[in-house]
């Protein structure tokens, strides 16, 4: 391994890849190349090459944020409706370290999933506890996190592009609404798992199902 001395002490991969991801939270990942992670470091292009190319430190710096955000997901798994709080927590997560969740969103969609599997582990996680704690089948439990990870996502880029100014509360409510819609959907009506069945009757169904209800209450 190669070790070079900086600043009076050694500086050698894994403190590169520590100063790369301080670098990315402070200035964001269009800021990260040698030029400038040299200029932060105050060692030389050459010195930092010696010791690992940008895009190795970039995939070690993404890994080590993958970890860092998983970790603030833990607690949530624990609570009543995991999801909800995954997406709460994400959204928290997106607005505190936004640079951080950019670079990871940017690495995920710039490379293949198996090279930067972006929350793969959690997401595996939260299907196994969807499936325990609602009884879902492991093909509706697959939709229900596919859904909520959509909607978290899109969520957290407004958080994170939001400067604050994004109200996280006013959204806890509409996340309980869309997870117990979607718990009820897929548990009263698992054939929604075959690819063959034709949703659009079942939309239909209900549709005529709420006017025939509200022709009732009308004529009360």
């Amino acid at each position: 391994e190669v070790i070079m001395f900086f600043r009076r002490r050694i500086v050698n991969k894994d403190q590169l890849v520590d100063l790369a991801y301080n670098f990315i939270e402070e200035n964001g990942y269009e800021s990260l190349n040698e030029v400038n992670l040299a200029k932060k470091t105050h060692i030389s292009k050459k010195t930092i090459r010696e010791i690992a190319s940008l895009e190795e430190i970039k995939r070690l710096v993404f890994h080590k944020a993958n970890e860092f955000y998983n970790r603030s997901l833990e607690e949530a798994l624990k609570m009543s409706i995991p999801m909800k709080n995954v997406t709460l927590n994400s959204i928290i997560f997106a607005s505190k370290h936004k640079n951080l969740f950019l670079f990871l969103i940017h690495m995920f969609a710039t490379h293949t999933q198996e090279e930067y599997n972006f929350m793969n582990i959690t997401n595996n996680t939260f299907e196994n506890t969807v499936k325990e704690l609602y009884g879902l089948s492991e093909e509706a439990s697959k939709n229900y996190v596919t859904v909520m990870s959509v909607y978290t996502f899109g969520l957290c880029l407004l958080s994170a592009n939001s400067n604050g100014s994004l109200n996280i509360s006013s959204y806890a409510s509409k996340l309980f609404d869309l997870s117990y819609a979607m718990c009820k959907t897929y548990y009263e009506h698992p054939e929604l798992m075959n690819p063959k069945f034709d949703k659009e009757i079942l939309f239909r169904d209900l549709v005529k199902s709420i006017a025939i209800d509200k022709a009732k209450k009308d004529e009360c």
